[in-house]
């Protein structure tokens, strides 16, 4: 899991790009975690949860959990059922917000034109999460040379905002 925090001097945005492998046994604790710390919260996830409400073929055990977390804190899959995985046309990656950024994310999309992995990257827009003055430069050179370093170690159950 990585999390970018973003504070403007009115509120804070957090920003979550997760992943659960397929075995992992996760109840999404965490869920209500981000809610109390964060008025504005984006998911952005590969959590190998399947659900028909999401567009896929069936609900498993997984996807049931996440599915009654993201009821009981208000949270929203933007996904328009669009597959995500190409090897079995399920939605697997997930775009998800708190209620109160829903009205500003826009264009949601599939990018299926990109065959960088059996995951099809997904893509939207989030207007006004920072001060339209604030200038902000991504170095994607510097973001690659570092992601090259990155160990990923087996997961545990996270079941607070401060275990990450």
């Amino acid at each position: 899991m990585i999390a970018i925090e973003i504070q403007n001097f009115e509120e804070k945005t957090l920003i979550i790009s997760a992943y659960t492998p397929p075995s992992s046994k996760t109840g999404y604790i965490f869920l209500k975690e981000f809610l109390i710390n964060y008025r504005n919260t984006t998911i952005l996830a590969d959590f190998n949860a399947t659900h028909t409400s999401w567009g896929c073929n069936f609900s498993n055990t997984k996807g049931k959990k996440l599915r009654e977390n993201l009821d009981d804190h208000n949270f929203i899959i933007l996904n328009d059922n669009q597959p995500t995985f190409n090897k079995s046309q399920n939605v697997l990656d997930l775009a998800i917000v708190c209620c109160n950024l829903f009205e500003k994310t826009h264009n949601f999309e599939v990018l299926n034109n990109f065959k960088i992995s059996d995951h099809w990257p997904i893509y939207f827009e989030l207007k006004s999460c920072v001060n339209q003055n604030e200038k902000f430069k991504l170095d994607i050179n510097a973001l690659s040379n570092h992601l090259d370093k990155i160990t990923f170690t087996e997961q545990k159950e996270i079941t607070s905002i401060e275990e990450i």
